[in-house]
């Protein structure tokens, strides 16, 4: 199998760019700026994960989410890419099937293990049922 593909969903560029130089040598790279644009390109070429950015202005994290778990692209793992949060936050996140949180400012070598760690988990199978 090739690179694994790997959608980032963010509306600030400075965001999708670290996010390129971090992990574009490994992984083969989609972008999207809106909950919308990622779905479409979700339905064109179905990425093997996710990163998506919990707070965006048109749209959330959540919605987004949602969206994807009532379509047959439902077992694409996510990871949230957050700035800061609450408990209460990861706890919805984790209970709605989220995999994981990435911190921004990335940390690389956090980024490439939480990632390479859901492709693992997505490879042989194994889903976490709440």
């Amino acid at each position: 199998m090739g690179k694994y593909k790997v959608l980032i969903i963010d509306d600030m560029d400075t965001v999708i760019s670290r996010a390129k130089e971090i992990i574009g040598d490994r992984y083969k790279l989609a972008v999207a700026s809106s909950v919308d644009n990622a779905m479409d390109k979700i339905k064109k070429d179905p990425p093997d994960i996710i990163l998506c950015d919990l707070n965006m202005p048109e749209t959330d994290g959540f919605d987004f989410f949602g969206k994807l778990k009532g379509s047959k692209y439902k077992d694409i793992p996510v990871i949230f890419v957050v700035l800061e949060t609450s408990i209460i936050t990861k706890t919805r996140a984790y209970e709605m099937g989220v995999v994981d949180f990435i911190q921004k400012p990335f940390v690389p070598f956090e980024m490439f293990k939480k990632i390479e760690t859901q492709l693992k988990l997505k490879e042989i199978g194994w889903q976490f049922k709440m």
